[in-house]
């Protein structure tokens, strides 16, 4: 047995250099033009510039799902030569891997599919997947998601054992801090794609393939604040590892809507129940396995309510759940509905209106909290410091005056902005004018965290209120619509040897700000349905969006949208100081005793948790 145990990361690292090397091969074949593969024919083109060729390797459902289990695979090979796992990691691994995605990817999804009649022309990638995002955002996203599958192992194991201590949270932790980093950076790169190519003005639509990243990540982020006070109250050990089961059962869920074709989201690949199936009994096992583990655990007494902070962290954890149960119920019931519905059609979508009313209580309530619970002592409990309360006012006035300057009416988006102001000036105010032990770097990376938080749900509550008008212009003629005067100044033809395209000259005169944008349509060779390429100009206000919807067939003329979206770069750079800050705060040592840590000694022995 243990020389059996010895061989098993061997054999890991042999499968996961087998899958990237099938990763390699198909990369190969699409940049070459292999024309006897089905996949190829597909997704590639003599006409497709080589980046886009190398990009189609994920850019289909085949070879998406390929390249998604190769990523798990090194992941999972990574994890089990860092250290020698027990039996129990080893089982879970080794059926994420080879039992699971990667024998899915092979027997109902293989991308080396052969053409009886090779045609010898291939279709070519997507025109709206011919941005430069497509090299980038799927191998972050997929790795940000394969990471959560490592903390779910050392779980599973530790709570088999019924040993939630401190081996096993440190083991955890790490995973836990990079799959939140890369996962929350393939979120951004994604949302700032979307926003970009379609034109459509915003970066998020509550689609059930969005809702599949954004689930795993609040997930894991209800789980890093759970460890928390795992670390150093020894409380919220078991709600830390369901989070975390809650997590990867997420991500496998996700991976089947992404895959099954079983919503309606534009961006899921085509409808397959050969993968869907397999994909829905393995997210179901997963969930069972969990469950019956956490069942395990003997049943503990909760701490009583107190101003603490591992209470307050508790009801943050508590406030996390419901965000999460809420955007699942909306993401999945489609699912469920087509579960039991005759006759097939399509499935309809929950409207972005449910996740609105829904979670904007949750959001307010945890901006609040965020405000008050890093003031709190773990054990005698403590008001917030003057710097907190301070900056919370003052975050407080400059949300207020902002929205009456912006004229923003709605109440419940009122409430989010003026919960953000809060929130925000409270972490900064609580690093300005708290102690030195405010100032070490693990507190600054929190309160600049919480900052950019705050900062990117204030700045997409304003954004949500700009303005859209869609509007009919001559060339050379100039309409004044509002308080708005855009003139279409001439329109170019032309063609590449990918596309014909349509250029117009548009400028926009809004708000004493002239923009001059150049938008373009895009009908790419083979491809029905053209592509619209907005001209986005930015300013710390806003931006300003054009986009063509249509063209007179004598080139006399278009129609086009036109935009605004106050404080819009405000939410990528709330994004980014949020993920640069929780990169602070994970980089820094903790101090075995602090200011406000428990005990004035040292940390609370290593115990098993909750008994």
């Amino acid at each position: 047995m243990p020389r059996l145990r010895r061989l098993v990361p061997v054999a890991s690292g042999i499968v996961a250099a087998l899958a990237v090397a099938s990763v390699l091969s198909l990369t190969a074949a699409l940049v070459r033009g292999d024309p006897a593969l089905a996949y190829v024919e597909r997704h590639s083109s003599e006409a497709t510039p080589p980046a886009y060729r190398i990009a189609g390797t994920w850019g289909g459902m085949e070879g998406s799902l390929l390249t998604w289990s190769a990523i798990v695979a090194v992941v999972v090979a990574v994890a089990m030569t860092r250290r020698r796992p027990p039996a129990t990691e080893l089982a879970v691994l080794g059926a994420i891997t080879t039992a699971s995605f990667l024998a899915i990817t092979r027997f109902t999804a293989s991308p080396f599919e052969r053409l009886e009649a090779p045609t010898g022309s291939g279709q070519g990638l997507l025109g709206v997947l011919q941005h430069p995002a497509m090299l980038y955002h799927p191998p972050i996203l997929y790795a940000g998601l394969a990471l959560v599958a490592v903390p779910f192992a050392i779980t599973i194991g530790a709570l088999w054992r019924r040993r939630l201590d401190d081996a096993w949270l440190d083991r955890t932790i790490g995973w836990l801090r990079v799959s939140w980093l890369v996962l929350g950076l393939g979120i951004l790169t994604g949302s700032h794609w979307a926003y970009a190519e379609l034109g459509w003005g915003g970066f998020w639509a509550w689609d059930p393939v969005e809702n599949a990243a954004l689930l795993p990540w609040l997930a894991v982020t209800v789980a890093l604040h759970g460890a928390s006070a795992v670390r150093s109250t020894r409380r919220l050990a078991v709600t830390t590892a369901a989070a975390i089961c809650g997590a990867f059962c997420l991500m496998v869920s996700g991976v089947y809507v992404t895959r099954s074709g079983s919503t309606g989201s534009i961006h899921a690949f085509a409808e397959s129940p050969a993968v869907g199936r397999p994909l829905l009994v393995l997210a179901a096992g997963f969930a069972v396995l969990s469950i019956v583990a956490l069942a395990r655990q003997p049943v503990a007494d909760g701490p009583r309510f107190a101003w603490r902070r591992d209470v307050g962290l508790g009801f943050q954890a508590a406030l996390g759940g419901v965000a999460v149960l809420a955007i699942a119920l909306g993401t999945f019931w489609p699912v469920v509905e087509g579960l039991w519905r005759s006759g097939g059609g399509p499935r309809e979508l929950v409207r972005p209106g449910y996740y609105e009313a829904a979670l904007a209580p949750v959001v307010v309530t945890s901006l609040v909290a965020m405000a008050v619970v890093p003031e709190l002592r773990w054990r005698s409990g403590r008001r917030p410091g003057y710097g907190a309360v301070v900056g919370g006012f003052g975050g407080g006035l400059a949300a207020v005056a902002l929205l009456v300057g912006l004229g923003f009416p709605g109440v419940p988006g009122g409430l989010v902005a003026l919960a953000a102001g809060v929130a925000a000036g409270a972490a900064i105010g609580s690093v300005v004018g708290g102690t030195p032990a405010r100032r070490s770097d693990r507190h600054v990376g929190v309160a600049v965290a919480h900052a950019g938080f705050a900062l990117l749900l204030l700045a997409a509550t304003v954004a949500a209120s700009g303005g859209d008008e869609r509007i009919s212009l001559d060339v050379g003629e100039t309409r004044e619509v509002g308080s708005w005067t855009i003139t279409l100044e001439s329109i170019v033809t032309g063609e590449t040897d990918r596309y014909e395209l349509v250029r117009a000259r548009v400028t926009v005169l809004a708000d004493g700000r002239t923009t001059e944008h150049e938008p373009e349509l895009r009908a790419y060779d083979g491809q029905l349905v053209p592509t619209a390429e907005s001209s986005i100009v930015g300013a710390a206000a806003g931006d300003t969006i054009v986009v063509v919807e249509s063209v007179r067939p004598d080139a006399s003329g278009v129609v086009v949208t036109v935009r605004t979206r106050p404080l819009m770069p405000w939410v990528w750079i709330g994004a980014m100081t949020m993920l640069v800050g929780g990169a602070i705060a994970m980089s820094a040592r903790r101090r075995s005793v602090s200011a406000d840590g428990p005990g004035a000694g040292s940390r609370p022995p290593a115990t098993t948790a909750q008994r």
